[in-house]
């Protein structure tokens, strides 16, 4: 088609602009959702019974140099390791921190000898101010930190004494957990959801209307985790005294109908 020649660019431009303008009108814009709302928070838990024991115990060694300490831990670790597969903790179960090394000091005597009596009554080289005597290094201490996971809960007692017998007599320090969290953590959702919508069913009947669809469900983080161990003891029936209480919950939202 030829373009009239009356029409100039400007009005070329013009009509391109307003008919740019008058597409995008026409486009839709995005969803918007008016009307009245209703929000309430329902929290959950789940409880069961602890069916894993994890120790932790501190495994030292010392010697007259780092490499007789280290070669002493060594052997102690082995130790340990072979006495805990005997009695069925496999390998996967056993995990071990890196060796730390720890200088050892033997400290001046509270009442110095006559040397030590001259070197603190020896002027210090620059300062002119008397020499207190040092403590001298004797050796290194070498520590490594041991984690076992159990399932046979009613042996605990006899592989708290296995492993005190193979670490110089150090108790563990034992906490209780639930192996598998998932399952608790969506009771505990779907009963945090629950309680949120008879919360938020009754706040629609005092103001005389009803829950229509959810429009958001979200969690609060600091509530939807593993909140605690609950040592319950022989008066609730639990043979290994420890239960793992889980907690979730939910802020939900509805539209509000009539």
């Amino acid at each position: 088609m030829r373009r009239p020649k009356n029409l100039s660019m400007a009005s070329l431009l013009l009509i391109a602009c307003f008919a740019g303008e008058r597409a995008f009108a026409q486009q839709p814009g995005p969803a918007q959702l008016p009307g009245r709302t209703i929000s309430a928070t329902g929290r959950g838990s789940a409880t069961a019974e602890a069916d894993t024991a994890r120790m932790t115990v501190v495994v030292n060694s010392e010697g007259s140099f780092a490499q007789d300490a280290l070669a002493s831990q060594k052997q102690k670790l082995k130790r340990l390791v072979e006495a805990l597969r005997g009695v069925g903790i496999s390998e996967g179960d056993i995990n071990m921190t890196p060796a730390q090394f720890t200088p050892r000091f033997v400290s001046p005597p509270l009442l110095p000898s006559p040397v030590a009596t001259a070197q603190l009554n020896a002027p210090a080289q620059g300062n002119g101010q008397p020499r207190a005597p040092q403590a001298n290094r004797n050796g290194f201490q070498v520590a490594s930190t041991v984690t076992l996971k159990s399932r046979d809960l009613d042996n605990l007692g006899a592989l708290v004494d296995l492993v005190s017998d193979n670490t110089d007599n150090h108790v563990p320090t034992i906490a209780f957990f639930v192996t598998d969290p998932k399952p608790l953590l969506d009771e505990a959702r779907k009963k945090a959801f629950d309680e949120a919508e008879r919360l938020g069913a009754l706040e629609a009947e005092r103001a005389g209307l009803k829950l229509g669809r959810v429009r958001s469900v979200r969690d609060l983080p600091a509530n939807l985790q593993i909140s605690e161990i609950l040592v319950a003891g022989a008066a609730t029936g639990n043979s290994n005294g420890a239960q793992q209480n889980f907690t979730a919950t939910l802020e939900v939202q509805w539209d509000a109908e009539p």
